[in-house]
């Protein structure tokens, strides 16, 4: 069992009244060993990761904290409102690799550039941008664009719990969301909630039963959502899968074979989006680990353009 912290290699210590090591620990204070230099908690598993003890500590900008906190409080799944704030603490945290990037490209007007990345087209001028289904500034699109996301929800889909995609981007012509994928793989669950979603948009996938059996359920319900979005929205609409590279190789292949040519499907890795769109966040992906270890080693290395 380690003693030492894996980062700063000084020593850790035994935190009284967490939980021991090999049990879950979903929280800074239920871990059981502390790295009081890093200001960090191991997690209890065998190949641990980190949790931070305060999570403004993993954001790139401090000064976006007060926002990302209004952001998570009109996300439109109220009662996992909680639990997304608590999960920025951890190094696996997708929500604040999310934030961190969408959120700097959105300060410094470049969400158009990404979405010509995405549709490989020119800009398509004013871009807006919802993270878990909402965004805090008054922005034409984004408003109307919450506004019917809510309605099909609870209406068409029927939810129990609103789904809220990672990210949407909304302008004049066109609709993105992004399933965004940090360490976690695409979830596979064959045969969940296919009548809620297929059954709801059949012209936009091939057969319902292939649909069942390869088990793509948050890109099938994403891509669910996104066609009846789309179509009340009347704008084009591509699903996007961002991982890092060379996870979900075979997924640009997989997931269209269940899809329809009514909307647009394309995996993009997050070195490619960066390099492509804002070299200068380099610099902050080569800070960003997982297990301790560089989670975007292949930044700087020569890729064929996306």
């Amino acid at each position: 069992m380690l003693t030492t912290c894996p980062s700063c290699r000084g020593p850790l210590t035994p935190q009284p009244g967490a939980k021991p090591v090999g049990e879950t620990a979903e929280s800074y204070s239920e871990c059981a060993r502390v790295c009081l230099n890093c200001e960090i908690a191991l997690s209890n598993a065998r190949k641990p990761t980190f949790i931070r003890c305060d999570w403004r500590d993993g954001l790139w900008r401090r000064d976006t904290a007060g926002r990302l906190n209004r952001i998570v409080a009109g996300s439109l799944s109220e009662g996992t409102r909680e639990k997304k704030l608590a999960r920025l603490a951890h190094e696996r945290s997708e929500g604040l690799l999310t934030w961190n990037v969408f959120s700097w490209l959105e300060d410094r007007g470049l969400l158009g550039r990404v979405v010509s990345l995405i549709r490989g087209q020119e800009s398509p001028g004013k871009v807006d941008i919802l993270y878990w289904g909402f965004n805090d500034r008054d922005a034409g699109y984004a408003a109307r664009t919450i506004a019917e996301l809510r309605g099909l929800l609870t209406e068409t889909f029927r939810e129990p719990r609103l789904s809220e995609p990672d990210v949407i981007l909304v302008s004049d012509t066109s609709l993105v969301f992004v399933e965004a994928k940090f360490d976690s793989p695409n979830d596979r669950q064959p045969g969940k909630d296919v009548d809620r979603y297929v059954r709801r948009v059949p012209d936009w996938f091939v057969a319902e039963d292939r649909v069942q059996s390869a088990g793509y359920y948050e890109l099938t319900r994403n891509w669910a959502i996104g066609a009846a979005l789309a179509e009340k929205l009347s704008k084009d609409f591509t699903l996007v899968n961002l991982v890092r590279h060379g996870s979900e190789e075979d997924i640009e292949r997989d997931f269209p074979a269940l899809i329809t040519s009514r909307g647009h499907f394309k995996r993009l890795e997050w070195e490619d989006l960066v390099d492509a769109v804002e070299p200068a966040l380099i610099a902050h992906l080569q800070h960003e680990t997982l297990y301790f270890e560089p989670a975007f080693s292949t930044l700087g290395v020569k890729r064929p353009p996306v």
